[in-house]
C-alpha cells in the first residue's frame, strides 16, 4: 500500500527515491519507435505480469505437471496459470478447467484460460452443419460456406460456448478469457494455403468472417472480464488482415479500452510475431500503433537470452506475458525469474500493490444440455520454428514511462 509522507523531511527523502527510480527504470522501459502505448487502466490491473503458459487435454495430463506449475507460479512476479485446451476435450464437462483452478488458487494465483478450435472443433458443430475443409481426415471450420455466405452454425456454436466459458470464469474468479479464431492448429489465425482454397473463400470474406467473431467476443468482457485473440499466425497476414482486426477490436470496444487484449504469439529476442523476415516483422508492428492493449506468447518452449526477449515487453507496451512451462526448468531458469521480477516490480508495481486473492474454486460450473463431448485426437507438440535473426529500426523516441507513478508517492 502507498503511504503519504508525514514529516517534510520523508517527503523530500521520498523525492530522492522517486528520482533515483525514475532514472532507473527509463533505461529499461523505452517503447519502440512508432510504438502507440496504451493507457493502463483496471483491466490491465488484473492482469499484469508473467503467466505460466501449458497446453494440457485432460485432468490426467494437468495432475502430471502440477508439481512442475507449483513450483513456477512461486516465482515472484509470476501473476498466474495460462491453460491451453482442445474445444473438444471441455466441451461440456469443466473437469479440467476446475482443476486449473484448483492448482492456481493453492498458491493465490490467478488462471487464465484459451481454448482451441480449427481441428479442435466438436464433431457436433459440423454435424448441425457447419461448413468445413480437410487436413488430411480431420475437419476444420471454414470461415465462410461454399456459396460464400457466413458460416452461422459455427459462429452460434462458438459464440455460445464462449458464452458458457464466459460464466465459469466469472464464478472462479478468472479475469481473463482467451478465445480462439477459426484456427486449423492452434487458437491463432489462419489464412494459409488450405483455407484460401477451400469454396467461397475471398480475402474480405475470411476478413469479414473474423471481425464477426471480435464482435462475438466483444459480448462477453465486461469491467470483471477481459478477453483476448491472437492477431498471429498461419499467413499470408501482415499486409492487412491482422491490422483490420485490430481496427475491429476498437470498432467494438472503443479505443484503449482493457476489456479487449490482442497478443502476438511469436514473442522471441528477435520480435514478437514469429515473422520469417524483418520486412514481415515490421509490417505487423504497425498494429502496436494502434490504441490496442496487448500481451506477448513465447514462440516455443525453450530457452532464451531472457533480457532481450523482456525487453519487448518494454519495447511495445505489453501488460502481460506467456512463457511456457517447460522454460522454467532450463539452463537460463534463474534470468527467466530475474527478468519475470523485475517487469512486475517496474510495470505492475503500482496496479498490485497487495497480492490478489485466491479465485474461488468452490462454486459449481454451469450446467448444459449440449451434446457430450467428442474424444481429442492425440494432440502434437508444435513444432520448432527456426527464424532468421531480424534487425529492428533503433528506438529514435526519448526514454519513456509506461505509469505516472511518482503520483502516487505524494
Amino acid at each position: 500500500m502507498h503511504k503519504r509522507p508525514i514529516f517534510p523531511r520523508a517527503r523530500a527523502l521520498t523525492s530522492v527515491v522517486a528520482m533515483a527510480v525514475l532514472t532507473a527504470l527509463t533505461v529499461v522501459a523505452q517503447p519502440s519507435a512508432g510504438a502507440t502505448m496504451p493507457t493502463m487502466s483496471e483491466g490491465d490491473d488484473r492482469v499484469c505480469g508473467t503467466w505460466v503458459l501449458q497446453q494440457v487435454q485432460s485432468t490426467a495430463e494437468i495432475n502430471a505437471y502440477a508439481s512442475r506449475i507449483d513450483a513456477a507460479l512461486a516465482i515472484p512476479g509470476v501473476v498466474g496459470l495460462s491453460i491451453r485446451f482442445p474445444w473438444n476435450v471441455a466441451d461440456t464437462d469443466f473437469a479440467l478447467l476446475d482443476r486449473a483452478a484448483e492448482i492456481a488458487a493453492s498458491r493465490g494465483k490467478q488462471l487464465a484460460i484459451r481454448f482451441m478450435a480449427g481441428r479442435h472443433t466438436p464433431q457436433r458443430v459440423f454435424d448441425a452443419g457447419a461448413a468445413y475443409y480437410l487436413k488430411g481426415a480431420e475437419k476444420v471450420p471454414a470461415p465462410v460456406n461454399a456459396d460464400g455466405s457466413p458460416n452461422t452454425v459455427f459462429e452460434q456454436a462458438w459464440n455460445e460456448y464462449v458464452g458458457r466459458l464466459a460464466a465459469w470464469s466469472r464464478a472462479h474468479g478468472v479475469h481473463l478469457m482467451h478465445l480462439a479464431w477459426y484456427g486449423q492448429d492452434w487458437a491463432e489465425l489462419n489464412n494459409g494455403a488450405e483455407v484460401r482454397a477451400s469454396a467461397g473463400y475471398t480475402q474480405q470474406r475470411w476478413t469479414d468472417a473474423h471481425a464477426r467473431l471480435v464482435a462475438l467476443g466483444a459480448q462477453h468482457a465486461d469491467a470483471s472480464l477481459s478477453v483476448e485473440l491472437p492477431l498471429s499466425g498461419y499467413g499470408p497476414l501482415s499486409n492487412g488482415p491482422s491490422a483490420a482486426l485490430a481496427d475491429a477490436v476498437i470498432a467494438n470496444v472503443g479505443g484503449d479500452s482493457s476489456r479487449f487484449f490482442v497478443q502476438a504469439n511469436g514473442w522471441s529476442p528477435d520480435g514478437e510475431w514469429g515473422a520469417p523476415s524483418g520486412a514481415v516483422e515490421a509490417d505487423f508492428d504497425r498494429i502496436w500503433d494502434k490504441t490496442v492493449h496487448r500481451g506477448l506468447q513465447m514462440i516455443q518452449p525453450q530457452d532464451y537470452d531472457w533480457a532481450a526477449v523482456y525487453q519487448r515487453l518494454y519495447d511495445v507496451g505489453a501488460s502481460y506475458a506467456e512463457v511456457y512451462l517447460p522454460s522454467f526448468t532450463m539452463a537460463n531458469a534463474s534470468r527467466l525469474g530475474d527478468e519475470i521480477e523485475r517487469f512486475a516490480d517496474t510495470q505492475c508495481a503500482l496496479w498490485h500493490p497487495e497480492d490478489p486473492p485466491a479465485p474461488t474454486t468452490t462454486a459449481p460450473a454451469p450446467t448444459t444440455t449440449a451434446a457430450p463431448p467428442t474424444t481429442a485426437p492425440p494432440t502434437t507438440t508444435k513444432p520448432p520454428t527456426t527464424k532468421p535473426p531480424t534487425t529492428k529500426p533503433p528506438t529514435t523516441k526519448p526514454p519513456w514511462l509506461r505509469w505516472r507513478w511518482w503520483a502516487h508517492l505524494a
